[in-house]
C-alpha cells in the first residue's frame, strides 16, 4: 500500500519568481529530509527549533527517521521547499499514519517552476537551452521567448529567434501569442500574453499561461552514454490545446526558402541551412509569406481543436567553419546529409530516443535528493549542451565563457567543469583531453585553451598552473575508466609535464613557485610559494605515484612518492597558519587569504578515492575557515564585475580574510564554480547539511536575478560550476 498524503499548496515568491513544490508519497520515505515553511511538525520527527532563512521566511529543521529493509538509522539533511507553505494541522495526520509512511514534497513531479509576467524582467534574463551537443539549439526562457540561437552555427554574434506559439480562438478569431512579447508584422499584431508559467526539468522546458488553454513542451534527446543521438539538430515538441480553435508554431527561415511538402512534413531550405517540421497530427504544415517578420520567410505548424500532439523540429546546416575559417562541420553530418535524414531517422527511433532522454529525466526527478541539488545539476547540463562544439571528424570541446568569450578546452577550469561529462560522455572527455596533449610543447608546456579553432591553441603560453591540472584529470580518467590502453598512451605525456612542473621550484621545497599572475587566477598577483600550487601539486603527486607503479615505471614512482611527502611537509611548514593554509608566502612576506579552493589536489584524490597524506583535521580547519571568512551577504556596489542587477543573497568569496578587508574583484566576487567546489569539499568530508546549505543559497541567489541558468563570469554561461556534477554523482550513488 502506498499513502499519499494531500498537503494543500501556497505559493509564495522569492523576489517575482515563484518556485512549487508538490507532496507525495511513502514509498520514497527511504531517505530525504526537508525544511518546511510554517508547519508544526510532531516532536516524532525529531524537529529543531524555528530558524529564519537567508530569504526571511521561517523554517523548520527536521530531522527524519529512516525505515528501509528492517534497518533504522538517522539521517539529516539539508532541503529547501521553496514555495511550499503548509497550513494544514499535520501531526496528527502524520502520527495516524506512521513514521516511515509518510514523505513530503520529495517528488519525481517536481520541477523548477518560474512565474513571469510582463513587468518582471528579471526572471527572463536567462533560461533552458534545448537542442543537441555541438548541433546548436536555443534558449527558452520563462518570458516565453527564444534566444540565442545556434541552429545554423551562429556563434559570433548569436542571434535571437522568433520562434513563437499563437493560439486563433473560435468562432471570434482572437489571436494572442504565449509570450510576454507581443509579435509585431508588417500587417497585424499578436498581443502577447500578460503572465507565463515556465517549467525548466532538464532535458526538457514547458510553459503555458492562464490566459490560454496551451501547454508547449520542447524537450532535447539527451542521452548518456550515446554522443550520435545526444548530438541531433533536433528537440521533440509537444503541444497542447485543452480548448477550441488552433495552435500554430511558426518557426522563422534566414531567406530566401525554398519548401518541400509531404504528408506529415515540410522542410524549407535556404542557403544557411534547413528546417523542417514532422508532425503527422497536424491540420496544416505551411511556408511562405503568410508569417512574415522583419523580411524573413517562416515555415508553420498547426493543431485545430483539443489536442495533445507530438511533433519533430529538426534543422541541418552543414559546413560549420571555425574562427580561422576552416570548415570543421557538424558530428552530425557523419551520419545524415539532409534534414530530411534527421526527420527520418528521429521519427523511426522515436520511441526509443524519447524514452531513454526521459529515463535520463526521472533519474534525476526520482532521486531523493534536494530540489536545489536536481535544479542545479539540470542548469549545467543544459549550458552544457549550449556552450559545446562537436566537430564532423569528433573535436570536442567546451567553451569557457558565453558569446564565444575565451576559450575552449580550457585545462584549468575544464579541471573543474569536465567532472560533469567525464562519466555520462567519456567519448567526449577522451576526446577533450587528446586534443590538450597534441599540443603539449617538446618541453613538456601544456597549452591553455583553444580560442575558436581545434588546429592551434592560445598564444603564448604563460600559465605555470596547466600542467597540473592535466595530471589531475588524466588520472582521473584512467582511474574513473579503469582503461590501461588510454593511460599507455597519456602517461608519456603527463610524465613530460610533471617534470615540466617541477622545475618551477626554485626553493628546493617541492612547490612550484610564482611571482605573478600566471596561473587560473589570471588577474591577480602572487607571490612565491602559493597554497594552491602545492596542492595541485601534492594531488599529481599522489595519484601518478600508484599509477606509474601500475604501469612497472618504479622510477617516476619514487619521484612521485618523494615529491608528494616534500611538499606536504612544505605545506605544514610555511603555508599553515594555525586555522587554514594562507594564499601564499615569500620569506618574510605572507598573504592571509583564506582561498576558497586552496586544496584542489585534495579533493581530486578524495573523489578518486586516494589520499594525499595531509592530516585531515588540517583539510577540516580550512574548509572551516572558508565557511567563516568567504560567507557573506551579496553586495551590489562591490560585486559589480560578475554580478547582476537584483542579485541578492548569501554567497562566498573567492578568498576571504579575518579582517574582512576586500581589496581585489577575484578576491572578493564569488565564482559559483568555486562555490559548487565548496560544496564538494564539505560533502566529502561528511558535512552533508551544510554541502547543501551552499548550493541552495547558490540557487537562491541566481533565481533572485534571474541568471538561474547562466552564471556570469568570462561573457556568462561559465564552464567551471559544471563542478557541480562531481557533487551530484557523490549524492546519486
Amino acid at each position: 500500500m502506498v499513502c499519499v498524503v494531500c498537503v494543500p499548496i501556497v505559493w509564495t515568491a522569492i523576489g517575482r519568481q515563484r518556485v512549487r513544490c508538490i507532496a507525495v508519497s511513502r514509498r520514497h520515505a527511504a531517505s530525504a529530509v526537508g525544511e518546511f515553511t510554517r508547519a508544526s511538525v510532531s516532536e516524532r520527527l525529531g524537529c529543531s527549533n524555528r530558524t529564519r532563512s537567508p530569504g526571511g521566511r521561517s523554517l523548520l529543521r527536521c530531522r527524519r527517521v529512516r525505515e528501509h529493509a528492517g534497518e533504522q538509522d538517522e539521517v539529516l539533511r539539508m532541503k529547501l521547499i521553496r514555495g511550499l507553505d503548509i497550513v494544514h494541522p499535520l501531526p496528527g495526520v502524520m502520527r495516524a499514519l506512521g513514521m516511515a509512511s509518510v514523505l513530503l514534497c520529495v517528488s519525481a513531479l517536481y520541477a523548477l517552476e518560474i512565474v513571469s509576467d510582463a513587468g518582471d524582467r528579471n526572471a527572463s534574463r536567462s533560461g533552458m537551452y534545448v537542442g543537441g551537443i555541438g548541433a546548436g539549439g536555443f534558449e527558452i526562457r520563462p518570458d516565453g521567448g527564444f534566444y540565442r540561437c545556434r541552429m545554423f552555427n551562429d556563434w559570433r554574434p548569436e542571434r535571437d529567434v522568433d520562434i513563437y506559439m499563437i493560439h486563433r480562438s473560435t468562432p471570434d478569431g482572437t489571436e494572442r501569442v504565449l509570450r510576454l512579447r507581443d509579435v509585431v508584422m508588417s500587417h497585424r499584431v499578436i498581443r502577447g500574453v500578460d503572465r507565463i508559467r515556465y517549467t525548466a526539468d532538464f532535458p526538457s522546458v514547458s510553459w503555458s499561461s492562464p490566459e490560454l488553454p496551451v501547454r508547449v513542451e520542447f524537450r532535447s534527446f539527451f542521452i548518456p552514454g550515446n554522443v550520435k543521438d545526444s548530438a541531433l539538430p533536433a528537440v521533440q515538441v509537444r503541444i497542447r490545446n485543452d480548448g477550441d480553435g488552433e495552435v500554430t508554431l511558426v518557426v522563422p527561415m534566414p531567406g530566401p526558402t525554398r519548401s518541400v511538402r509531404r504528408p506529415g512534413r515540410i522542410v524549407s531550405r535556404s542557403a544557411s541551412g534547413a528546417v523542417g517540421i514532422h508532425a503527422p497530427g497536424a491540420f496544416t504544415l505551411d511556408a511562405g509569406d503568410e508569417f512574415f517578420i522583419m523580411g524573413y520567410p517562416f515555415v508553420s505548424c498547426t493543431w485545430r481543436g483539443r489536442v495533445d500532439e507530438e511533433a519533430i523540429l529538426a534543422w541541418y546546416s552543414p559546413g560549420m567553419r571555425d574562427f580561422d575559417g576552416r570548415r570543421i562541420g557538424c558530428y552530425y553530418e557523419r551520419f545524415f546529409r539532409s534534414c530530411d535524414d534527421v526527420l527520418d531517422y528521429v521519427t523511426a527511433h522515436r520511441e526509443r530516443l524519447a524514452a531513454r532522454a526521459e529515463e535520463f529525466r526521472r533519474g534525476i526527478r526520482d532521486a531523493v535528493l534536494p530540489e536545489s541539488l536536481k535544479d542545479a545539476y539540470g542548469a549545467q547540463l543544459a549550458s552544457f549542451v549550449k556552450q559545446s562544439w562537436l566537430s564532423r571528424r569528433g573535436d570536442f570541446g567546451v567553451w569557457e565563457g558565453g558569446l564565444s568569450s575565451m576559450g575552449m578546452q580550457t585545462l584549468d577550469i575544464g579541471g573543474y567543469g569536465s567532472w560533469l561529462y567525464v562519466n555520462i560522455f567519456p567519448e567526449l572527455e577522451r576526446s577533450a583531453i587528446r586534443l590538450s596533449a597534441r599540443f603539449q610543447q617538446a618541453d613538456g608546456w601544456m597549452p591553455h585553451t583553444f580560442p575558436g579553432t581545434f588546429e592551434r591553441p592560445e598564444q603564448p603560453y604563460w600559465r605555470l598552473d596547466l600542467n597540473l591540472w592535466f595530471a589531475l584529470m588524466a588520472a582521473r580518467d584512467a582511474i574513473l575508466w579503469q582503461d590501461n590502453a588510454f593511460l599507455k598512451r597519456i602517461y608519456p605525456t603527463v610524465k613530460r609535464a610533471m617534470r615540466w612542473s617541477m622545475r618551477l621550484d626554485t626553493d628546493g621545497d617541492g612547490i612550484p613557485n610564482l611571482d605573478g599572475r600566471a596561473s587560473c587566477y589570471d588577474l591577480w598577483d602572487w607571490k612565491g610559494n602559493s597554497t594552491y600550487f602545492a596542492s595541485l601539486t601534492l594531488g599529481a603527486a599522489a595519484l601518478w605515484g600508484g599509477l606509474a607503479r601500475s604501469l612497472g615505471d618504479e622510477r617516476f614512482a619514487r619521484e612521485c612518492a618523494a615529491l608528494r611527502d616534500t611538499v606536504r611537509d612544505s605545506m605544514l611548514r610555511k603555508l599553515w597558519n594555525g586555522e587554514y593554509f594562507i594564499l601564499w608566502e615569500k620569506g618574510e612576506e605572507r598573504d592571509e587569504g583564506c582561498l576558497l579552493d586552496a586544496l584542489p589536489g585534495e579533493w581530486y584524490a578524495m573523489l578518486l578515492g586516494r589520499a594525499t597524506g595531509l592530516p585531515e583535521q588540517y583539510v577540516r580547519s580550512h574548509i572551516d575557515a572558508c565557511v567563516k571568512y568567504n560567507r557573506r551577504r551579496f553586495d551590489p556596489a562591490l560585486m559589480r564585475d560578475w554580478g547582476t542587477p537584483g542579485e541578492q543573497g548569501w554567497c562566498y568569496t573567492g578568498a576571504g580574510y579575518p579582517d574582512g578587508r576586500s581589496y581585489h574583484f577575484y578576491q572578493y566576487e564569488p565564482w559559483t564554480g568555486l562555490e559548487y567546489t565548496l560544496a564538494l569539499n564539505l560533502h566529502l568530508l561528511g558535512r552533508t547539511e551544510q554541502a547543501l546549505k551552499v548550493v541552495r543559497e547558490v540557487g537562491e541567489r541566481k533565481l533572485s536575478c534571474g541568471m538561474f541558468f547562466n552564471h556570469i563570469l568570462c561573457g556568462g554561461d561559465y564552464y567551471q560550476p559544471m563542478v557541480i556534477g562531481a557533487l551530484w554523482e557523490r549524492f546519486a550513488r
